[in-house]
Formats: structure tokens, sequence, C-alpha cells
């Protein structure tokens, strides 16, 4: 409540009625809530969901998205709020390599101008890789034995990051009436593009798997000396050997 009493010159006293004035000075306190991920988190999504709980309604928040460890900048993100909740899901591009550490917090403004912030959090984006342009490229006929012959080929892509590859498992399907053994990879270093079964391999493709035969699951798996890292798409070849049934 407050009053004033005002004296003149004449010494003349007056008070006034009472105005009642609310002073806010109480911060907001936010919190994150599920499914926001935990601070040192590993995820292996193109996208991070930050949800937060605030103490009281009216607020608006911020998401605070920091990528400079990964050459990046510091960017506010307008989040949705729904009552005394706020959120935001940040989307990453799919076309650039977004993988690695990002630390975020969210900022929070009530409708007396008070400002409030969480706790800074770090989580770390994994990439994954994409494998396009299948092609099959095995023969329907062939004179056994034949050799080095062409099985498929494909491309792999890295997306978010650059990623070494280790292994790769192959599934063979169907009733192909041959035998098939020594099954290898082989990297188109030059991008000299297989177009047929009896395409022979050139000097630039090199061996990065195998040879390994397939299993009574009908699985070979081939690990791999493949120590490029793929930054870029490249192409891949599997050949195998033919004998007679």
């Amino acid at each position: 409540m407050l009053r004033v009493n005002a004296t003149d010159y004449a010494n003349n006293t007056n008070l006034s009625g009472y105005v009642t004035t609310i002073i806010n000075n109480h911060y907001p306190v936010v919190t994150f809530i599920n499914p926001t991920p935990a601070n040192n988190s590993v995820i292996d999504n193109s996208w991070v969901f930050v949800n937060t709980s605030i103490n009281e309604p009216d607020i608006k928040a911020y998401l605070e998205w920091d990528n400079t460890s990964e050459g990046g900048s510091i960017t506010n993100l307008t989040m949705d709020c729904a009552s005394t909740y706020c959120y935001y899901n940040d989307t990453f591009n799919p076309a650039s390599y977004y993988a690695g550490n990002y630390n975020f917090r969210v900022w929070v403004n009530d409708s007396a101008g008070n400002w409030n912030y969480t706790e800074q959090r770090e989580v770390t984006v994994k990439g994954r890789l994409k494998v396009s342009g299948y092609q099959n490229l095995a023969p329907s006929s062939v004179i056994a034995p034949s050799f080095n012959t062409t099985m498929l080929k494909f491309n792999i892509s890295a997306l978010g990051e650059n990623i070494t590859l280790s292994s790769i498992k192959l599934k063979k399907t169907g009733n192909y009436p041959y035998t098939i053994v020594n099954v290898s990879l082989y990297w188109d270093k030059s991008g000299n593009i297989v177009t047929s079964y009896n395409t022979p391999l050139q000097s630039d493709d090199v061996l990065v798997g195998g040879p390994a035969n397939f299993d009574s699951s009908g699985y070979a798996t081939l690990p791999l000396s493949f120590s490029e890292n793929v930054s870029q798409t490249e192409t891949f070849v599997v050949v195998y050997d033919i004998g007679k049934l």
C-alpha cells in the first residue's frame, strides 16, 4: 500500500488516498524436462527436442543454441509456449555435416520483464551413413568357373560427419544356380562406373574387404581396411568368384 503525505510552505498538510502497488521481482523458475537430452549425452538423431517447465504463465522463452565448437555460431531460437511449458524441436539440415558437440540453454522472460535461464547442457550428435544407388549387376547366366564377377555396386555418403567404415555385411537371397565364393568389396576410388558384371576391375579399384564366404544363414561379413573418411559420396563394387554347383 502506498500513501503520499504533502506539506506546503504555509505548513498545510494533506494525505492522498491509498494506492495498491504490486512489485514483481520474483524471477521465473525454468526447468528442463523430458525428452530434453541430459548433459553430456550422445544422441543418434537428426534432431534435438528441448522441453521446459516454468513456474508461471505468460512466458517468452528462447533457446540459445551454440555450435561454435564446430565452427558455427550462437543462435537464439524462439520457443513455442503453452501455459507453463515451452519447447523447441531443433532439426538439423540433412544436406550438411551436422554431427558434433553442441551447447544449449533456455532463457525465459515473464510479463514483468524478469529474466532467468537454465544451466548449460552439452550434447553430442552422431552422424550416420546413407547407402544409395543400388544396382544389381549379377549375371543371369555365366560360364563357370568365373572370377572377379561383379555382383552389385552402391554408393555410400556420410550424413552428419566423416565416418570411417569398419565392416560390411552382405546377405544372399534367391536361388542363384551357382556357388558363390570369395566375396570381396572394392572401392571405386576414381569414380569409374562399373556398367556390367563383366566390366574388368581397373587399376584404381582398391580392395578394402574380403575375400569372405557366405555362411549357412546366407551372410558374408567383410571386415574392412577402408581408412578413408567418407566425407563425400563414394562408389563401392562387390565382386565374387563363381563355381559350379
